[in-house]
């Protein structure tokens, strides 16, 4: 859990009091209303009480105990304001930001990661996964993936000798398997063997991965970019799209999962979806006060309720049952 006195050293410069939310089932976090200086929310990192924001264009944002706080490259070790990817492991946050490295937040310091001091090989930061250890594994858009260990950067790519300059997704999972979303399919490192599982002879087609994510039943959860939804569920594959089910489209961009066991999944131009087993709702412009159906992300918290990136319309926080915020 990212703890408390991170947010006082780092965020409370940039804090701004809002009031505290009713029992309403939709709020709406935009630039008219809140401190937010953009609408397109592209991160989201909820831990306990906090949920970390990264934005393109306004930097990284975090909101705790009904307050706003933002972080910027006016900040010391921040450099970049468009923040891609978070992830979070102990008190330590990275952010993977669009074009400016890794930056990664700790105690007193923020330090930052590039091309330039580094051996990270890419600026372009579009995925992040801790390991039980603590070790961030970083997917690049132009070195593919890449594990930080101590001090050193080693490239997945020629450990294994995946044909991989793009990694949009990637996670590691909590039986220590490493999932790997790549432009053309997914690859599988178990045991330190590494399988490619689309293409030719095998489970999944070929196509672009935007989330990977792991359910508390232990279920795998692919989002494909534009070809639809596997799920992985004790040794079988399941693949879901507009043709076999009532999915609005096949565009998966992110996936996460509430305390019900319910998934939520965001997608592009489709809205928000609502997946227990099967489809059972969909939310979107026309049916419901979500204002932007291309979602960029998604996360819950422990009230179930349900944060929204999008593109254009700003933060969305949705709770069926009323958003409590407490």
């Amino acid at each position: 859990m990212i703890r408390i006195h991170l947010i006082a050293l780092f965020f409370l410069p940039f804090l701004s009091i809002l009031p505290q939310s009713d029992n309403s089932n939709w709020i709406i976090f935009n630039t008219d209303n809140s401190p937010l200086t953009v609408n397109s929310i592209s991160a989201i990192e909820i831990s306990g009480d906090s949920v970390f924001i990264g934005t393109r264009g306004g930097g990284l944002g975090l909101y705790y105990n009904n307050s706003w706080y933002f972080y910027n490259s006016e900040n010391p070790g921040f450099t970049h304001n468009s923040i891609f990817s978070l992830a979070q492991y102990g008190n330590i946050l990275y952010c993977g930001s669009y074009g400016g490295g890794l930056s990664v937040v700790s105690g007193k310091i923020s330090t930052t990661y590039n091309s330039e001091n580094s051996k990270i090989g890419d600026n372009f930061i579009y995925s992040l996964s801790p390991d039980s250890s603590g070790n961030i594994y970083i997917g690049t858009w132009g070195a593919g993936l890449l594990y930080r260990k101590d001090t050193s950067w080693i490239s997945i790519n020629k450990k294994y000798s995946l044909p991989v300059t793009k990694a949009p997704s990637v996670l590691f999972d909590s039986k220590n398997r490493l999932w790997i979303g790549m432009l053309d399919g997914l690859a599988l490192v178990e045991d330190d063997s590494c399988t490619l599982l689309s293409g030719n002879a095998a489970p999944l087609p070929s196509g672009s991965i935007y989330d990977i994510f792991e359910a508390s039943d232990g279920k795998i959860y692919i989002g494909f970019k534009e070809i639809g939804l596997a799920i992985y569920d004790k040794g079988t594959w399941k693949m879901m799209n507009i043709s076999n089910s009532t999915l609005p489209t096949n565009r998966i961009w992110s996936i996460a999962e509430d305390s019900k066991g319910v998934i939520w999944i965001g997608t592009y131009l489709g809205g928000l979806v609502k997946y227990q087993n099967r489809v059972e709702k969909i939310y979107n412009t026309e049916n419901s006060e979500l204002p932007d159906n291309y979602i960029f992300c998604v996360g819950t918290d422990k009230n179930d309720n349900v944060w929204i990136g999008t593109l254009k319309g700003g933060l969305v926080i949705f709770n069926e049952s009323g958003i409590t915020l407490q």
